[in-house]
């Protein structure tokens, strides 16, 4: 059977994968500022949410791998995320209310004459670092690959808005920023299409691939918001707490291996990418959960 042929591929032992991650955000709430027109005998309101598009995002891991398959890595990925919404006051008795927030104010308020507006923004930034261990096992023809390590995280979002109210400037500045420490667990498994052994040398092979990891984070989280009144009067809040947060990420596609003359594999893979952090909240929120959802191209080299 060529499928596992025994002695074909010595590992000089350095293993390298880089990706592009193109993945969209989502909240359990996209408000960006709700609208209250009072002007008819009943008061309408409506939600005017952000509209968050796909963003491209790295992911790369480094490290060290044995002729037995186990590896020790550091892995990185990193995400960043913006999205903006306005408004204008097309009547009297219109009234725009930013996101709540924990001050005396309570978030903005603006509106009450035609002209007033509002303009709100919110931006993300999120990043994970990995140091792990790993070890591959065959099954038949399956090819898996278990690990755990440990991870950093950290996850920082803010809401700006501002506007008028009768004329007069109200403003609202919000951010929260989760920083912690944990572990991660992890598991992949590759179906090759054919007879090939990836591991042959002048060889390629097509697999199926599917992988999946959790990591348990326990750290601190911090929140500060000002608000801003006609007048001006300002009001402020400033939070600092205990919290863990978890993180889910699931992987499905295919994969390509060419095993070169030289005895390094080369592999390209195209996936479907879902990593959920629970507890991540939102622009205004510590709480809720954020989703990210997409593709990935990566290539790697297993040398």
């Amino acid at each position: 059977d060529p499928y596992l042929e025994e002695g074909s591929y010595e590992r000089l032992g350095l293993v390298f994968g880089a990706a592009a991650v193109f993945l969209k955000p989502g909240f359990d709430t996209d408000t960006a500022f709700t609208t209250e027109d009072q002007t008819g005998p009943a008061t309408i309101t409506t939600s005017n949410d952000f509209g968050y598009s796909y963003q491209t995002a790295p992911r790369i891991n480094l490290g060290l791998i044995d002729n037995e398959g186990l590896s020790a890595q550091v892995r990185w990925f990193q995400l960043e995320d913006n999205s903006g919404a306005s408004a204008i006051a097309g009547n009297n008795f219109t009234f725009f209310n930013g996101l709540p927030t924990k001050t005396a104010i309570g978030g903005l308020r603006a509106g009450g004459q035609a002209g007033d507006f509002v303009v709100a923004a919110s931006q993300m930034k999120l990043y994970t670092i990995d140091v792990d261990l790993s070890q591959e096992l065959n099954f038949e023809r399956w090819q898996t690959t278990f690990g755990g390590g440990y991870r950093h995280a950290s996850v920082s979002q803010a809401y700006q808005a501002y506007g008028t109210a009768s004329g007069a400037a109200v403003a609202s500045d919000v951010g929260h920023r989760f920083d912690g420490n944990g572990i991660v667990v992890f598991g992949e498994a590759r179906r090759p299409l054919g007879l090939w052994d990836r591991r042959t040398k002048g060889t390629s092979s097509l697999s199926l691939i599917s992988s999946a990891k959790y990591s348990a984070l326990w750290g601190k989280s911090k929140y500060s918001a000002v608000d801003t009144n006609p007048g001006p009067v300002n009001a402020i809040a400033q939070t600092s707490e205990n919290k863990s947060l978890s993180i889910a990420e699931i992987q499905v596609g295919m994969q390509a291996d060419f095993v070169l003359q030289t005895g390094a594999l080369v592999w390209v893979r195209a996936a479907w990418d879902g990593i959920w952090w629970n507890g991540a909240g939102s622009a205004a929120s510590e709480s809720g959960d954020l989703s990210l959802l997409g593709g990935s191209i990566s290539l790697g080299m297993d040398w």
